[in-house]
């Protein structure tokens, strides 16, 4: 009778559990039109450059991202900022900034506590990086689009 419980338990908790943490999320962002954010940075990393050829001029040809971080006294913002440049760093200017919904983030993957504790680790690939919270690592890809796509490692 005892064993007929437990499998029942498992079936219910332990089995969502672990397709649950093998799930990708889709993540929103949200145009962020004016860059006033800069003195609360507290982390900020350029991805790898990587060269693109729409709308390509001689002056300009690389595009990267960056990952901003800011905290202010009780909560963590992330931005995501693409920039574009030409050979030897030439005509470096930012092209979007979007800020990533932590929120989201916290809702999907079940994450409790105060959004604050968001720490970057390192770049996968010029549009991918991974990161932690509460202890917990991920991963963002797709960075560059619209809504990028997130799982848990």
């Amino acid at each position: 009778m005892r064993s007929i419980q437990f499998t029942i338990l498992a079936i219910f908790f332990l089995i969502p559990i672990q397709l649950w943490a093998d799930s990708i999320e889709i993540i929103d962002t949200k145009p962020k039109e004016k860059a006033d954010y800069y003195p609360w940075i507290t982390f900020l990393s350029k991805g790898p450059a990587d060269l693109f050829t729409e709308n390509m001029t001689f002056q300009v040809n690389r595009r990267a991202y960056r990952v901003v971080v800011l905290n202010d006294e009780i909560y963590t913002i992330v931005f995501i900022e693409e920039t574009i440049s030409g050979d030897e760093g030439c005509c470096v200017r930012i092209a979007f900034i979007r800020k990533l919904d932590l929120d989201q983030i916290y809702k999907k993957f079940g994450i409790f506590g105060e959004i604050s504790s968001l720490k970057f680790i390192k770049w996968q690939s010029a549009t991918s990086f991974e990161f932690s919270i509460h202890k917990r690592r991920f991963l963002l890809t797709d960075i560059g689009k619209k809504q990028v796509l997130g799982r848990e490692l």
